[in-house]
């Protein structure tokens, strides 16, 4: 009886982590639209469903997303109302003609970013510096063959999860990370 009281509190408390940094789909639509307009989004190869608030955010291409209660990604065609906790856990776009600078301020915000794949696009500027610092549950990067310059961020590899990183093909200066 002991352990199941130890698993039901342990499940409780990890449900309330996730919950209170979890964001309403209204909110993570403010957040991903803003995204989307600093690279371009009309411009893209590919942007279904992008913008579209007749569907959750998690329906938008190249989103992934994770409830409390459920994994799912594009075109799942689930019908969230707005209330329902989301986490943006993925972003996978390559090969999508995205144009412009890595929003900070945005990017920085999506706090359960497992997953990040914007290889192949014309993203330009600097990486921000929460890839490996806030956004410390990233277990993958791509982010080669763009424009992006500038030193890598000190903390890269700090996150204990990311075991895979490629940065190849770009403009960076500096040294590499330990």
């Amino acid at each position: 009886a002991g352990c199941v009281l130890l698993l039901v509190v342990v499940s409780l408390v990890i449900h309330v982590s996730i919950a209170q940094h979890a964001v309403n789909n209204d909110d993570a639509y403010e957040i991903l639209s803003s995204f989307y307009e600093s690279l371009e989004g009309p411009s893209w190869h590919v942007n279904s469903l992008w913008l579209d608030n007749s569907v959750s955010v998690c329906a938008w291409y190249g989103v992934i997303c994770k409830n409390t209660t459920s994994t799912y990604t594009v075109n799942d065609n689930n019908d969230d109302d707005d209330e329902t906790p989301v986490v943006v856990i993925g972003l996978r776009l390559p090969l999508n003609n995205l144009h412009g600078s890595i929003p900070a301020s945005i990017i920085c915000d999506m706090l359960f970013l497992q997953e990040i794949d914007l290889s192949w696009n014309n993203i330009s500027g600097t990486l921000p510096s929460c890839f490996g610092g806030s956004l410390s549950r990233l277990r993958s990067v791509r982010m080669s063959h763009n424009n992006i310059s500038g030193p890598l961020p000190p903390n890269l590899f700090m996150p204990t999860l990311l075991s895979y990183v490629d940065m190849s093909y770009n403009n960076f200066d500096g040294p590499v990370p330990q």
